[in-house]
């Protein structure tokens, strides 16, 4: 699932945004013993941890992270002393960099797909969990096109097709999945992009 072409698939079936990718490039550990008795092993590490996010639609990493722990935040003294450094340490690792993907994920355009039409609603593959309410109004367009650059072949991102219309946002069902009530245009379609009216933004 790390190629492009399969992350591209995620976005197309599942309506998935980004990907995060995370690696331990790097793992150095020392066991020694304690200044206070001999007979106590301290254990030290230090790891450094990669990540990656993918913007789903294109295939593309837009951003990478780099986060490594102080060696004095991972000590555990006794016994497993070493196991436990090691996990210390990739916790430590993991909370430097954490903020940071945590913001950038702001970077990236919030969109859904209808996903089924029926003659007084309009199904949606995201819902309370995605951060929709009852009320919401969301702009409805046509699937759009995915623009490539014609020189790199690299993706730059999708266009929107032309605006349908809007829906009101009138209850959820399932795991994540909305059902709305249209307010503007009748001729809604499976895979029409649906984003947060500009309107309501304001």
């Amino acid at each position: 699932l790390t190629q492009p072409f399969w992350i591209k698939e995620l976005y197309g079936a599942y309506g998935v945004h980004v990907v995060v990718f995370g690696a331990l490039s790097q793992l150095n550990v020392a066991d020694t013993k304690s200044s206070v008795s001999r007979d106590i092993e301290v254990g030290l590490a230090i790891a450094r941890i990669e990540t990656r996010l993918v913007d789903a639609s294109t295939g593309n990493t837009i951003r990478t992270y780099s986060g490594r722990n102080p060696l004095y935040k991972s000590k555990e003294i006794g016994e497993f002393s070493q196991e436990r450094a090691i996990l210390r340490a990739i916790d430590v690792g993991l909370e430097e960099i954490a903020p940071a993907v945590l913001d950038s994920l702001g970077f990236f355009d919030w969109s859904a797909r209808v996903i089924r039409i029926e003659p007084d609603r309009v199904y949606i593959d995201a819902g309370q969990q995605s951060g929709l309410r009852a009320g919401d109004i969301l702009d409805v367009y046509g699937p759009g096109e995915e623009i490539v650059n014609p020189i790199t072949q690299i993706s730059i991102g999708w266009a929107p097709g032309t605006l349908k219309g809007r829906i009101r946002v009138t209850g959820f069902f399932g795991i994540d999945g909305a059902y709305a009530t249209p307010l503007e245009g009748d001729a809604f379609r499976p895979q029409d992009l649906v984003k947060v009216s500009q309107d309501q933004q304001e």
